[in-house]
């Protein structure tokens, strides 16, 4: 018997290839060497095939690897395989994920654009290059793997003060893009008022 998965990008749909599939008999005493049917990996379009295949019934396909640039799913695919079921394609889903702050004014709210940040991982690693907040405000970091983070202000947007602390933010599988999204925030400088005067004390 043959059985075939496609691994695809979960927002785009592109086929996604590479990675570790291993797959198993569905029985009750759970993912066990005595279970597994084979190993495969995912082909140029995609597809993660299994075929001689020596047994019919439920099946189980678990990701031991990521493909490269994606987070490992734990989400295990069930199917069918053997006389009576399917013979299409199961479709397997990845998913990039993205850190996005906003840099906004303490004071009004406003979206700040420029300055300049770097992204760290927790053992203090550069995670690619400074970047400045577009005219949205947007910092945006992709493809991060699972774990925590840290953002660091190089340089502060004209006329705002940098912020010494910066911002800590997570990644976790399943997490919702609102919950990848960060509001951060600067104060401005205060603005100092100058009252020209004679040498009687009066206005002038």
């Amino acid at each position: 018997y043959k059985i075939t998965f496609v691994k695809k990008d979960q927002e785009n749909g592109t086929p996604l290839s590479g990675g570790k599939f291993k797959l198993y008999k569905d029985k009750s005493n759970g993912l066990t060497e005595e279970n597994l049917l084979g190993t495969a990996s995912a082909n140029s379009e995609g597809e993660i095939i299994f075929d001689n295949l020596k047994y019919s019934g439920s099946v189980v396909l678990q990701e031991v690897e990521a493909p490269v640039g994606y987070n490992k799913t734990s989400k295990l695919t069930y199917a069918e395989v053997g006389d009576g079921a399917s013979t299409g394609e199961i479709p397997v889903y990845n998913r990039k994920y993205n850190l996005k702050f906003i840099k906004k004014s303490s004071a009004s709210g406003k979206v700040l654009y420029g300055g300049k940040y770097q992204l760290y991982n927790v053992a203090g690693d550069r995670i690619g290059s400074p970047q400045a907040a577009n005219a949205e405000g947007e910092l945006t970091f992709e493809g991060l793997t699972f774990g925590k983070y840290h953002l660091e202000e190089l340089e502060a947007p004209s006329g705002y003060q940098i912020n010494k602390t910066g911002w800590d933010a997570t990644v976790s599988e399943n997490m919702t893009t609102a919950k990848l999204t960060h509001d951060i925030y600067d104060d401005q400088y205060a603005k100092l008022r100058f009252q020209k005067v004679d040498k009687n004390a009066q206005k002038v």
